[in-house]
């Protein structure tokens, strides 16, 4: 379901990623497909430009994460009074 890459080619109405650019990606809900070597993704899809600090191993690893913290973050059972550790990696 996540994939980390660079961008081939991109279609004539593409305006948010070029040729080369370097980016992650979750393939949930389009037909998943993350372990081949190439992938079509909309580009309003839940792709994004890699930060250039993380390798492309750290940044396949983002969408399978921050989901399944999300989903234990939303149907959690929070006690008032308690805390909850909650770190965000912020990306362009």
């Amino acid at each position: 379901m996540s994939l980390a890459g660079v961008i081939e080619s991109v279609g004539k109405n593409v305006i948010k990623f070029k040729k080369g650019d370097a980016v992650y990606a979750s393939t949930f809900g389009v037909n998943f497909g993350g372990y081949a070597e190439y992938k079509c993704m909309p580009e309003n899809g839940m792709l994004f430009i890699k930060p250039s600090n993380l390798s492309f191993e750290e940044a396949a690893a983002i969408p399978g994460g921050s989901t399944m913290a999300l989903r234990f973050l939303r149907n959690g059972k929070f006690i008032t009074g308690k805390k909850c550790l909650f770190m965000a990696l912020l990306v362009q």
